[in-house]
């Protein structure tokens, strides 16, 4: 479980499920319907890292930036 460990930097970048999410935000944001994204550290390595790259994805999806 913490082949990760200790969760201090991204290890390993899954652009297929970055993707997916991207997808599903932008689909919830476009019907007015929400979408809860939970990401741990199980998922890249590091969760705020993740984070931050999914909402950057998200932003530029939508055209915001």
């Amino acid at each position: 479980m913490d082949r990760f460990a200790p969760y201090d930097r991204l290890q390993q970048v899954q652009p297929e499920m970055r993707r997916d999410i991207v997808r599903l935000a932008k689909r919830a944001i476009e019907t007015d319907s929400e979408a809860y994204i939970l990401v741990n550290n199980r998922v890249e390595g590091n969760s705020p890292s993740t984070i931050d790259a999914l909402g950057t994805m998200i932003v530029d999806a939508l055209g915001l930036r």
